[in-house]
């Protein structure tokens, strides 16, 4: 990061020399540039990473949960084959929230969810996790 200080312009880090610095292959950097990038993957490039996410969703403080990973990982509720992919780490979500930012953020988020037909994993899941619907 030193380097990116310098005085002299040629001595700092030009763009992609600036991307390989080590603080961007932080663990939530890249889970951050990763739910950035969500809408170039394919699914089942979509389905491994949130496969991998409840585990790395521990590590972040409760706010940049709600405001910025909770949108960006709902969006994908309309994606039905991604639901059973996503509710896990939605679900980690609402464990951590108190009733008022459950009532706030979550629940018109899982509302939709609910009443889906198809896949058929997302209600057995719903029905799995009733506590995170109703404890703070």
């Amino acid at each position: 990061m030193k380097v990116c200080l310098n005085l002299t312009p040629d001595l700092r880090p030009d763009a992609t020399q600036f991307s390989k610095i080590a603080y961007f292959d932080e663990p939530l950097i890249r889970t951050l540039n990763c739910l950035d990038l969500l809408c170039q993957m394919d699914n089942t490039n979509k389905m491994n990473f949130f496969k991998q996410l409840p585990q790395l969703l521990a590590k972040f403080p409760k706010r940049p949960l709600l405001q910025k990973i909770l949108p960006q990982i709902c969006a994908e509720f309309g994606t039905p084959e991604l639901v059973p992919f996503v509710l896990p780490s939605v679900f980690y979500i609402a464990e951590i929230v108190n009733k008022e930012e459950f009532a706030a953020a979550l629940l018109p988020q899982l509302i939709p969810v609910f009443s889906m037909e198809r896949p058929y994993q997302a209600r057995i899941m719903s029905f799995d996790n009733p506590e995170s619907c109703y404890d703070d």
